[in-house]
């Protein structure tokens, strides 16, 4: 027997969520954009998380070079640390290795970037964000079908790993128009929890009956 549930995944409770917001002074700007790669690694072929970072931190210059108005955030994990560290910053630029409460980031962002991997994904459609996927090529997830469902469903803007000279005007112009449907769209740890739960003392009481019988 099968029952579907639904999406879990890391749900932040607001008090997180407004850690985030005070440690990274997400309101004092107009919009805040997210570029993550998960830890920084590549399951197949070249690694491009590095030119992803390079990308990113290429559009940041051009964007905060004469406003305020946006801030960048790159969490770059282990592996792609050194990428962007040595790039000429300002203050509306900012270089984090790990951040524990990503999730949380990613629900108070407005633009997120990050590879299409399912935690990030979710935790990004949590919160309100416009989200741009970069897909590769993985033995663990159809990661280009996927993307394109989410598109779909969810108005998430696709850049393939070969193509990221497409990023800026994706970027720049999400920074105009938000394309983000079904918004916020919450985890169903509660319902999973009481589905098991449910289950274990159904098959309990059956037990107990065949027993007694």
């Amino acid at each position: 027997k099968v029952i579907s549930c639904g999406d879990i995944f890391d749900q932040p409770n607001e008090n997180t969520k407004l850690q985030i917001i005070e440690k990274y002074n997400l309101k004092g700007y107009k919009k805040n954009i997210v570029f993550n790669c998960g830890a920084g690694g590549w399951h197949i072929g070249v690694n491009v998380c590095k030119e992803i970072f390079t990308m990113g931190m290429s559009i940041a210059q051009q964007l905060t070079a004469f406003t305020n108005d946006y801030q960048f955030i790159f969490i770059t994990g282990p592996y792609s640390s050194g990428s962007v560290l040595n790039s000429n910053l300002n203050k509306n630029i900012r270089i984090v290795e790990y951040e524990k409460n990503l999730a949380a980031l990613f629900a108070c962002a407005d633009i997120c970037v990050i590879r299409p991997g399912y935690n990030a994904v979710m935790e990004c459609l949590n919160g309100d964000a416009d989200v741009v996927l970069i897909p590769g090529i993985s033995y663990m997830e159809a990661q280009d079908l996927w993307c394109k469902e989410l598109k779909h469903k969810y108005g998430v803007c696709i850049i393939p790993s070969n193509e990221l000279m497409l990023l800026q005007d994706c970027i720049t112009d999400l920074l105009l128009h938000s394309k983000r449907i079904n918004k916020s769209i919450g985890s169903n740890e509660y319902l999973i929890s009481e589905t098991i739960k449910n289950y274990f003392e159904f098959k309990d009481i059956l037990y107990k009956r065949c027993v007694l019988s």
